[in-house]
């Protein structure tokens, strides 16, 4: 998988800064980063990765986060 080409996120400087410190790729290097993190630092999360969907979302995904509020609030 390749870097993406879009830049609008981030600044040249930024850019260069997120590859160095957690790789080019946003998938799987920079996905694994971020979560390495949360472990590292006992964060509770859940992380998932919907294959069928680019930037966006569907009924699934819905359903997960109504379900995941359901389990965390309080």
């Amino acid at each position: 998988m390749m870097p993406s080409a879009f830049d609008d996120a981030y600044s040249q400087e930024d850019r260069e800064l997120v590859y160095r410190l957690m790789g080019k790729q946003l998938i799987p290097q920079r996905w694994e980063f971020v979560q390495q993190v949360y472990r590292k630092n006992n964060i509770e999360a859940d992380f998932r990765t919907y294959s069928h969907i680019g930037h966006g979302t569907d009924l699934k995904i819905g359903n997960d986060l109504v379900e995941f509020f359901r389990k965390h609030s309080h």
